[in-house]
């Protein structure tokens, strides 16, 4: 009666999965930094723009994201006996067996999550030869935390809990190939990390479920930066391969209504997605630089792919299923002004499209709207180090069949970089 709790249970992390971006003064800048990327970031943005960096340097970003999400219709606690229950779209994940009479419905339509992002690199130029980079940082990452109690104090209480996210561990090359054309190359590490956990308790009953997984992919990333005929205008692209990251984990779900106590070991393949820009920046100004870039994200390969090691489970069941995402396109735009030797203040927008159908946007699955980002900050440099700040703030809103969702992230960010 309960097999369909773990039919959906493979995937539900999308929403949120792209992060701004590396590096302070990237996202200040909207995020506009393909034809740019001449600081210590330069291995996410572009590696071919290490080749433009001189020396031995060293840099550390932060970045606190609060995200606020709204779903209309708050999470499903349907009745196994009704035909239109579970909607595995919408990620249902509590249910109600007869004769118990309970909301069809929890109340709270709301969450809040604050997470951190952190970033660390370090570059150094071997004259003659080429410049090289290490890196360490954590550029998606999903979180969602839910609770609510229905019914009064004797009613139904209810938890949800999901956390996704890649660290990248990426070591990069560039080389100056000519006046004009530069080259880079980069590997990326990827560790992914999943927890998901859901509890329902009454006076009556408790039900519980869990999965805790976590594995590894290897990304390709090439670049090139090229100087146009028209002063002080250069062109800049970017291709990173994507990858399968290959989770292995432990499920298990126990309910006091049914006698069900299961558990199993699982693998999940994710399909890491291949992503690619292009950008091109300028300066009309000698103390103003201009910056554009289009990026895609190819979400098309994305499933729901899970294989529980108990093939004679009564819940945890196989799934493998085309979850039909879009791809994605970001254009972004940004802008420096440098104040005097010492002060910058930039400014930027991007937007930021779902890749996610619309019957899939739930607060159980995937919450996540097209939404529309402004951004600003502000560097102080002193001869061999740099501090920045910045701020970024997106919105949006959808309305689906009579149901508003909405969501909004504020991140605000801080970075330290020294030259040696």
């Amino acid at each position: 009666m309960s097999v369909f709790l773990f039919i959906q249970a493979g995937f539900c992390w999308g929403g949120g999965f792209e992060g701004p971006g590396l590096g302070i003064r990237a996202n200040s800048m909207g995020g506009a930094f393909i034809a740019m990327a001449d600081d210590w970031t330069a291995g996410y943005w572009n590696p071919a723009g290490l080749a433009q960096l001189k020396g031995t340097g060293i840099g550390f970003a932060v970045d606190c994201v609060t995200v606020t999400g709204k779903d209309g219709n708050s999470i499903a606690n349907g009745s196994i006996l009704d035909p239109n229950y579970p909607d595995e779209n919408q990620g249902d994940i509590f249910y109600q067996v007869p004769p118990n009479v309970e909301p069809l419905q929890f109340d709270k339509k709301d969450i809040t999550v604050i997470s951190y992002l952190p970033g660390i690199g370090a570059y150094k130029e071997i004259k003659g030869y080429f410049t090289m980079e290490a890196s360490i940082y954590e550029p998606i990452g999903y979180s969602s935390k839910w609770k609510d109690m229905v019914g009064g104090v004797e009613g139904v209480n209810a938890f949800y809990e999901e956390t996704f996210y890649t660290v990248v561990y990426n070591a990069s090359l560039a080389r100056k190939i000519s006046s004009k054309l530069l080259l880079g190359v980069g590997l990326n590490i990827l560790q992914g990390k999943w927890e998901k956990e859901a509890r329902k308790t009454t006076l009556d009953y408790n039900y519980k479920f869990g999965m805790d997984g976590d594995g590894t992919g290897y990304e390709g990333v090439f670049g090139f930066l090229y100087s146009l005929p028209w002063d002080k205008m250069k062109l800049g692209g970017v291709y990173r391969t994507g990858s399968e990251i290959s989770l292995e984990g432990k499920g298990f779900v126990e309910d006091t209504r049914l006698s069900i106590d299961e558990r199993t070991n699982y693998t999940q393949k994710f399909n890491y997605p291949a992503t690619y820009g292009i950008g091109v920046i300028g300066k009309p100004l000698r103390k103003l630089t201009l910056s554009v870039d289009w990026q895609v994200t190819d979400w098309t390969k994305i499933k729901r792919d899970i294989n529980f090691n108990n093939d004679s489970g009564t819940t945890l069941v196989d799934s493998d299923e085309n979850l039909k995402w879009e791809k994605t396109e970001r254009i972004r735009i940004g802008g420096e002004y440098t104040l005097d030797k010492n002060f910058a203040a930039r400014i930027g927008f991007y937007t930021d499209p779902t890749p996610v159908p619309d019957e899939q946007i739930s607060l159980s699955n995937v919450l996540d709207v097209d939404k529309k980002n402004i951004t600003f900050g502000g560097g102080y440099s002193e001869k061999d180090w740099q501090i920045d700040i910045g701020y970024i703030y997106g919105w949006g809103s959808k309305t689906i069949d009579e149901v508003k969702y909405k969501k909004e992230v504020g991140s605000f960010q801080v970075a330290f970089s020294y030259l040696f």
